[in-house]
């Protein structure tokens, strides 16, 4: 993105991050790990959180799944909703280990 801020790039990839899981072509690739990479603690944390979100999302309705894949999701959901009361209170930044998470497609 030539002519494009910082925020503004890191905001995009955000957007390409958050909605790689919702697309249906089989071939689609996923983000690359240059583009987690991108951007702040503060902009990578939102993506955690909308992946999150939106894993928990896809699930929730879903009767049909493993009950196991059911209860990670929501001990993931808390996990993360907790972190970030915790995080808020203390008047914490998130974690640094965030800045080197990377996505790895699970293995079922």
């Amino acid at each position: 993105m030539i002519g494009s801020s910082p925020s503004m790039t890191a905001a995009a990839i955000t957007r390409k991050i958050l909605g790689a899981p919702l697309v249906t072509s089989k071939n689609a690739p996923y983000p690359t790990d240059e583009d987690y990479a991108t951007g702040g603690c503060e902009e990578k944390w939102v993506r955690i959180e909308g992946l999150v979100s939106g894993l928990a999302s896809f699930i929730e309705p879903k009767g049909n799944l493993h009950k196991e894949i059911v209860r990670y999701t929501a001990c993931l959901v808390k996990a993360v909703s907790v972190f970030k009361k915790t995080n808020k209170s203390l008047g914490l930044a998130p974690p640094s280990t965030a800045d080197k998470a990377i996505c790895t497609s699970p293995i079922f």
